[in-house]
C-alpha cells in the first residue's frame, strides 16, 4: 500500500522522541539529495576512518564510470543547501519580526 509521501527519514525519529520526552522543543528541516528511485553511485562509508580517502579514490580509480553520477548528486546538494539556505533566512527574519517588540533596543539597555 502507497503511502503517498514523497521522502521518508529514519534516522531523526529517535532523536525528535527524546527532545519530546524531556520536553524540548523540536524542528527538523532537512534537504533531500537523492531520489527514491535512484541508488547511491557508491557506499560513501569507504570514505570513513584513517585510511577512507585511500579507500575511496582506490574505489573511484576501479569504478570511473561513477564519476558521472557523484557529480550529479554534488549538483541535488548544492541545490539542497541553496534551499536550506533560504528556509532558514526566511526562519530567521519571520522570527525577527515576531520577537522584534519583545527585544529591549540598545538604548533601552543603558547603552551611551
Amino acid at each position: 500500500m502507497a503511502s503517498g509521501a514523497i521522502a521518508v527519514d529514519l534516522e531523526s525519529a529517535a532523536i525528535a522522541r527524546a527532545a519530546h520526552v524531556v520536553g524540548v522543543p523540536f524542528l527538523l528541516v532537512r534537504a533531500v539529495s537523492d531520489r527514491a528511485d535512484e541508488d547511491l553511485p557508491m557506499d560513501f562509508n569507504l570514505w570513513l576512518g584513517p585510511w577512507g580517502r585511500v579507500r575511496g579514490v582506490a574505489h573511484l580509480l576501479r569504478r570511473p564510470s561513477i564519476i558521472r553520477s557523484l557529480l550529479r548528486m554534488r549538483r541535488y546538494v548544492e541545490y539542497g543547501s541553496q534551499n536550506l539556505a533560504r528556509f532558514f533566512a526566511a526562519l530567521v527574519a519571520s522570527l525577527d519580526r515576531t520577537w522584534a517588540p519583545a527585544c529591549p533596543s540598545p538604548v533601552a539597555m543603558g547603552t551611551r
